[in-house]
């Protein structure tokens, strides 16, 4: 079973620029930037496996591309509504 997780904010948007830091292999690796944080961890249902895109749609939920198998609004809560069909296959 795949999981996804969804990230929210980068430092400054310039932030991609600046050099990175010099890495000790020998020591524990730095603790993850205050300035990212995982909002949602969930499971991907098996049927989106193949999911090729994701795309936030509201708060609760996120749009997944399914490759040949359409557009799916999935919630982001397990026990939230079951995936509705946006865009159906082939279209």
């Amino acid at each position: 079973m795949r999981t996804f997780c969804l990230f929210l904010g980068l430092a400054a948007a310039g932030a991609a620029t600046l050099p990175s830091p010099a890495v000790d292999l020998k020591t524990a690796p730095p603790s993850p930037s205050p300035a990212l944080r995982v909002l949602s961890d969930a499971p991907l249902p098996p049927d989106f496996g193949r999911a090729s895109d994701v795309r936030w749609a509201t708060d609760q939920s996120v749009y997944l591309a399914v490759a040949t198998g359409g557009t799916f609004e999935v919630s982001l809560d397990p026990a939230g509504p079951r995936p509705k069909e946006m865009i159906p296959a082939g279209s």
